[in-house]
């Protein structure tokens, strides 16, 4: 199977020396930091990004026709090459052309995998791997040229290093100036010829667009119906996407043009003798065929993040995988009567309980979500970013209704909660509000388990009271800064309001402000268990000529295990 390879293989061409002495070809095979074009994007090697084992020399990137076989030397100039060519009637051809200039340059195929970051255009190349060397007419890398060629007919090679050029390869500086002054002559001449395919172009236009009748009118046998049946002409014009070719009108004149590039005129020259005569041309006044609206899921916007989940946080205490229902037991506190006491000397103790109360069975429930897309969407190319909305929508919904489930519970037992502070008037300002609170706060130290109440959660109303509450110098009472002598702090962004080292957090789910009494709690991570799977996608489900839907689904368990561990805190501001 023959390799894919990334080939560098175009576009200027280089002159270089020949000596006949031995069959072997030197040169520079990829400069460092140089920029090259290989027709698909512009690429820079840094010295150390190549690696290589066995590395074969062939002839224009083509695996049928290998010819030798290559040794690099890894320089600060880049990677230098020097291949021994093969005895056969095409490593014979090859160095022959070497020989008189018309294969000139190098050019590297690498392994499929490579690594590269793309940085303002060029993709610089942190790793590859060599796996062939080419001769080539045209590199990619200006600098990618043979600077020796030595061919003889015994195929012997001198013991000197495979990489040290020979003295009588080095061309005299009169040799150069004269390659020098070819290559400008060439250059020139080059220009005057793309000049004169562009003005006839440009004549071709202006005649294209007065034809009105269209071309698949034309009588058989016309100029037109040898064009009826063809290959993929080499270039495209609906301005959007490249012909497979991957080369573009407009690029190659303009590198014709501008650089003297040889094989983008050819193509153009081609082009226009194969099939101006089936060309069509927008005109200026009519752009939309070149310049069509472009699709940017890029920029779709979705819905705001997830809230936070500060209760189903607190109180999550692991994972379910699906409906499977479970039982718990837990102390009985009330028929529990072990205890320790004073022990009398020659007196059995009293024996006591233990007691523990089985639960109520938890049964997990589902939850669930479908979006539909229709063909009409995936028609604008936006099915994939549509897929993804959906998908960060099922999992910021799923966030919130694990929160809003949690809090449901805690709320269906609000009525059996132990308030934490005596009540407070409606209407209390910050100062009352956060003295009731403080207070009870302190009866919990002298409650047998009052430490085991760790975290509060605050409802609109109690905490922007708290938040604002300021002491008769104006300065909080809860500052968010080089807090001093106060009660407590607040975090930035107001993100916790520490009362006397107990955290409260704002709590979304307990409710909007309102102008009635609402509750706010003081709990142990103990007193509710709340469970969830992950979130399930399901991609395509009920798929048909119309469209399809994307689907999710997901469990939730949760139970009050101990309702002893919640304090409620009831606060109405308006009076």
């Amino acid at each position: 199977m023959i390799p894919k390879t990334h080939r560098f293989d175009n576009p200027a061409a280089v002159t270089f020396k020949v000596n006949r002495e031995t069959r072997t070809i030197r040169g520079l095979a990829v400069p460092w930091g140089e920029i090259g074009d290989n027709g698909r994007g512009r690429f820079r090697f840094k010295r150390g990004s190549l690696t290589w084992d066995k590395v074969k020399l062939l002839n224009a990137h083509d695996w049928d026709q290998t010819i030798g076989v290559v040794k690099f030397e890894d320089t600060d100039e880049g990677l230098l090459m020097a291949a021994s060519v093969a005895q056969t009637r095409l490593g014979d051809e090859v160095l022959s052309l070497a020989e008189i200039g018309a294969i000139d340059g190098l050019s590297i195929g690498l392994a499929d995998d490579i690594d590269f970051d793309l940085v303002d255009g060029v993709h610089e190349v942190s790793r590859g791997v060599v796996i062939e060397t080419s001769t080539t007419p045209i590199p990619a890398f200006e600098n990618a040229q043979i600077r020796s060629v030595a061919a003889s007919a015994s195929g012997t090679t001198s013991g000197r290093n495979l990489m040290d050029e020979d003295e009588t390869t080095t061309a005299t500086v009169e040799d150069r100036l004269t390659a020098v002054e070819d290559r400008v002559t060439t250059l020139e001449t080059t220009v005057n010829q793309v000049e004169e395919t562009v003005e006839e172009t440009v004549g071709e236009i202006a005649t294209l667009s007065k034809i009105k009748t269209p071309v698949a009118t034309f009588a058989a046998g016309s100029a037109a119906s040898r064009l009826t049946v063809r290959e993929e002409p080499m270039y495209r014009f609906e301005g959007s996407v490249r012909a497979p070719s991957g080369f573009d009108f407009a690029e190659d004149l303009f590198k014709a043009a501008r650089f003297g590039d040889q094989a983008a005129k050819d193509r153009v020259i081609r082009f226009a003798a194969e099939d101006r005569g089936g060309l069509t041309f927008a005109t200026t006044s009519d752009t939309a065929a070149v310049n069509p609206v472009e699709h940017r899921p890029d920029m779709f916007l979705g819905q705001a993040p997830a809230p936070s989940s500060p209760l189903f946080d607190f109180f999550r205490k692991g994972s379910i995988d699906g409906p499977q229902t479970f039982d718990y037991a837990k102390l009985d506190r009330v028929a529990t009567t072990a205890t320790v006491a004073n022990h009398v000397e020659g007196v059995e103790p009293t024996a006591t309980n233990v007691s523990t109360a089985k639960g109520t069975t938890v049964t997990p429930s589902a939850v669930s979500g479908k979006v539909h897309i229709t063909r009409e969407v995936a028609a604008g190319r936006g099915t994939p970013t549509a897929s993804a909305l959906a998908r960060d929508e099922f999992h910021r919904t799923f966030g919130i209704a694990l929160e809003t489930k949690t809090h449901a519970i805690i709320s269906a037992a609000s009525a059996s909660i132990t308030s934490l502070t005596a009540a407070i008037t409606a209407g209390a300002d910050g100062k009352a509000l956060g003295l009731a609170l403080k207070t009870g706060l302190l009866k919990l130290q002298f409650q047998a388990d009052g430490s085991r109440f760790v975290q509060g959660f605050g409802h609109e109303d109690l905490y922007t009271t708290l938040a604002l509450v300021e002491n008769g110098d104006g300065e909080p009472v809860y500052p968010i800064i080089n807090p001093q002598n106060r009660d407590g702090i607040a975090g930035d962004k107001y993100s916790f309001i520490d009362v006397a080292g107990y955290r409260f957090t704002p709590t979304a789910t307990l409710g909007a402000t309102s102008a009635s009494a609402s509750l706010s709690y003081v709990a142990d991570p103990a007193a509710v268990h709340v469970w969830a799977s992950g979130l399930t996608e399901l991609d395509m489900l009920g798929q048909d000529v119309e469209g399809w839907d994307i689907g999710c689904f997901g469990w939730f368990a949760g139970l009050m295990y101990d309702v002893t561990g919640l304090r409620k805190i009831s606060y109405d501001p308006t009076a």
